[in-house]
């Protein structure tokens, strides 16, 4: 079951995201799906991509929703 982003941007288990950089492996643009979140104040997040990468210790920077693919980062 995928749950609602919340309004402080963090992503949840279940949501679907994609890689807003080149990460090892995976092209940015990649989808993928949070398996795995965790952290109190600074969150990480464990992400299965589409072309059979699972990669954790994933900060908020280097992921996006889908929606926000145009956006830059920072």
């Amino acid at each position: 079951m995928t749950t609602k982003p919340d309004d402080d941007g963090r992503f949840h288990k279940g949501e679907k995201v994609e890689a807003a950089v080149d990460l090892p492996g995976v092209p940015e643009g990649t989808p993928g799906k949070v398996i795995i979140e965790d952290g109190v104040r600074r969150f990480r997040y464990w992400v299965r991509f589409e072309n059979g990468v699972a990669m954790g210790s994933l900060t908020p920077e280097k992921l996006r929703r889908p929606e926000h693919r145009h956006q830059s980062v920072l």
